[in-house]
């Protein structure tokens, strides 16, 4: 073990041994901007944002029987310029080798439409390296450092980042497990527990039939496929409003929301699976004001919320089921608790790979995930809340976590300058992009009826 060396924590390794062939541990964030960046600038301020996070510029190694460590590395992160007509076509990704290159790539899209330019800068992750928010942190770096390549800003606008914040990510890992707080929140440990036991007791249905053995053995070039609608400001605004009016937080609301598309997908194309339960997987931001985190990493646990939509509730009663359970899981840090058990887990050899390489089982139905408002703080907020730099402003960001093994699709909300965006990644070996377009479309159906009612 070299000096420098980190060992993997344990929802790390959990990440990284999760990662398969035809399944990458992926995560995407898409920003769209008006007219042609400079793809030579961009690359270097993409080399220097990476600089910054040293997770982001190593490589995982094996050492022993199973021991994983972050080691520095000299192979800099892929930055890939991709020149197209077409109005959405996203290039192929290829998967990220932890083992072999860092845990992020830029694909840097030209799309050279008949009445425009469009750049969009695709951000791709491997879940490894950091979570979403983790990712929102380095591409706020990125910008500011385009913004000083390109004259807009000046270097002094970017303060260093603390060294000292990646050792104590493994703190602030630690006072998550069960271990050290039983004694003290015996409480919270029995829900918490109980929670956890239950997610991995009841296994809920896919979204469509999947026979494994027919899926491909190399990722297809369809890879990632993603469709996404945005609600413009006062759509936003409504929807918010219609929250605040039953009580309850956006995030309940799109969930409930999701539950029913999901169902109604379900009934519609495989009414076999009407008894099954439905479940979202919801990652939760374990971050504190008091983190004091500067480094991009992880700091994400996991919720799950199973529901079996037999129609025996009101969409209104759906939503405050889902409101309390909720607020049941944050008063009793369930999504901590996900991560205590990974940490658990380590404590009896091979245990961790065996769950996570178990075959034939559907862990969730979906994963949702909503990275919350973006950019608030950018130095380059314009009146209308939109970032430019120079002549290009940023038109529309969307964010995707990744679709696992036996898990079809996967939503993704992110709310910029007051729109919000609902994207969705789906598994082109098991549904076609018609269906994938039906299923969001049903969503944002369902978003959108209450709040003009």
């Amino acid at each position: 073990m070299k000096p420098d060396d980190l060992p993997l924590l344990p929802f790390e390794e959990y990440m990284y041994l999760d990662d398969r062939e035809t399944y990458p541990m992926a995560c995407f964030i898409r920003l769209r901007f008006s007219g042609k960046l400079d793809a030579a600038l961009a690359e270097k301020a993409f080399e220097q944002a990476t600089s910054r996070h040293p997770l982001l510029r190593s490589v995982v190694v094996k050492r022993g029987r199973e021991r994983y460590y972050w080691t520095k590395t000299d192979v800099k992160p892929r930055f890939h310029v991709f020149e197209t007509e077409e109005t959405e076509r996203l290039p192929h990704v290829a998967r990220i080798v932890l083992s072999e290159e860092p845990g992020v790539r830029l694909h840097f899209i030209v799309r050279q439409l008949p009445d425009r330019v469009v750049t969009e800068l695709m951000f791709q992750e491997h879940h490894a390296a950091c979570d979403g928010i983790g990712l929102l942190q380095l591409i706020d770096d990125f910008l500011r450092f385009y913004a000083v390549e390109t004259g807009v800003a000046d270097a002094s606008v970017l303060p260093p980042p603390d060294p000292a914040t990646l050792r104590r990510r493994a703190v602030r890992c630690r006072q998550r497990s069960w271990i050290g707080s039983f004694l003290g929140f015996i409480p919270s440990w029995i829900v918490g527990i109980g929670a956890v036991v239950r997610s991995y007791i009841v296994t809920p249905t896919s979204l469509v039939p999947m026979d494994m053995e027919r899926f491909h053995k190399t990722l297809p070039e369809s890879f990632p496929a993603i469709l996404s609608f945005t609600l413009d400001v006062d759509e936003t605004k409504k929807l918010q409003a219609a929250a605040k009016s039953e009580g309850v937080t956006l995030n309940d609301w799109l969930i409930r929301d999701t539950f029913l598309a999901l169902g109604r997908f379900r009934d519609k194309h495989f009414p076999k699976h009407a008894e099954r339960n439905i479940r979202l997987t919801v990652p939760v931001n374990l971050r504190t004001d008091s983190s004091g985190q500067h480094h991009v990493a992880n700091n994400v646990g996991m919720l799950f919320v199973d529901r079996k939509l037999r129609g025996t509730e009101t969409p209104e009663q759906l939503l405050h089921g889902i409101q309390r359970e909720m607020k049941s899981n944050k008063k009793f840090d369930v999504g901590g608790k996900f991560v205590g058990t990974i940490r658990l887990s380590k404590l009896v050899p091979g245990l961790l790979p065996a769950a996570v390489h178990r075959k034939r089982r559907v862990w969730t139905t979906c994963i949702f995930s909503n990275v919350g408002k973006l950019f608030a703080d950018s130095p380059f907020r314009q009146s209308d809340g939109r970032i430019k730099l120079g002549d290009s402003t940023l038109l529309q960001v969307d964010a995707v976590p990744p679709i696992r093994a036996w898990t079809a699709v996967a939503f993704g909300v992110a709310t910029y300058a007051g729109s919000m965006t609902v994207a969705l990644h789906y598994d082109t070996q098991t549904m076609s992009p018609e269906q994938g377009g039906e299923l969001l479309e049903m969503l944002r159906r369902q978003i959108l009826q209450r709040p003009q009612d």
